[in-house]
């Protein structure tokens, strides 16, 4: 989760935002979106500074938060990059 945390953390860099919500309000990341990246966020900052028990987050919750931030860089960088590619296939045809 600590990588994934990153990994968004820096999409925000190299977007040039401060913070999940500025994408947002560009149009880039749904309120959905932004809820489940946030989301990603706050359970990684617990992980990483308190105190919880063993068995917290349990598999399946990481693997939902994983599946988030997945779904989240997929719509900001992926399916951006794949519009654009069928745009400038049917532009040429």
């Amino acid at each position: 989760m600590l990588a994934a945390r990153t990994a968004l953390i820096r999409m925000q860099g190299e977007r040039q935002v401060k913070n999940l919500k500025d994408l947002v309000a560009q149009g880039k990341l749904s309120p959905s979106l932004y809820q489940q990246a946030d989301e990603v966020g706050l359970w990684a900052n617990s992980v990483g500074h308190e105190e919880l028990p063993v068995d917290s987050p349990e598999p399946a919750d990481v693997d939902q938060l994983l599946e988030y931030a997945r779904v989240v860089l997929n719509a900001v960088y992926v399916e951006p990059a794949r519009l654009v590619a069928l745009r400038e296939k049917r532009k040429a045809v």
